[in-house]
Parts: C-alpha cells; sequence; structure tokens
C-alpha cells in the first residue's frame, strides 16, 4: 500500500524506504480525492457518485480514526468501523 501522505510502502513489517520523490508528494486530501471524486469522473459518473452530497449515491466507510488528523505512519493502523454500499450496511466491525 502506498502511503501518499509520507511517500513509503507500508510493507507489513515497517515503510520501506521513500519511494517518492519529496516535490511529488501529495497530502491525504489530495490522495482522498484521486480515489473518490476523481474516479466517478474518470468513470463519467460525477453526477452521480464520488462525494457525499444530497442525490448522490453513497457507498463509504467509516474509519476507526481521521485520516486528515493522524501521523501517516498510524495510517496502517486505521480499522475500518463498517462499510456501505448501495445503500445497505454491508460490513460492520464487532469490538
Amino acid at each position: 500500500m502506498l502511503i501518499l501522505t509520507n511517500g513509503k510502502v507500508w510493507t507489513g513489517d515497517g515503510f520501506a524506504e521513500s519511494v517518492v520523490i519529496e516535490g511529488n508528494r501529495i497530502a491525504a486530501v489530495g490522495g482522498l480525492t484521486c480515489y473518490t471524486a476523481n474516479n466517478a469522473y474518470a468513470m463519467w459518473r460525477e453526477r452521480e457518485i464520488g462525494r457525499i452530497a444530497p442525490g448522490m449515491l453513497a457507498d463509504l466507510v467509516v474509519l476507526s480514526d481521521d485520516l486528515f488528523t493522524i501521523a501517516p505512519a498510524r495510517i496502517p493502523a486505521v480499522k475500518v468501523d463498517f462499510t456501505i454500499f448501495d445503500g445497505k450496511t454491508i460490513y460492520e466491525r464487532r469490538n
């Protein structure tokens, strides 16, 4: 998994050396946009999906931590609390 905010690869045992050129790193909000609104645009579906807004179809996950406020090194430890797909909760993490 490429951790976009710090430019390193998570190997499962820790972070590998930097794989992204320093000036090419992007902020967490940019990374999230790449996976959401930008993908919807690439599929010509930006009027239906890609954002959380009234009238939009919502497939989403709720995470255990706020990706915008935690240290990038903590991202691999973030858990999925629940997943909504096609308007239905299809996954809920049990404590």
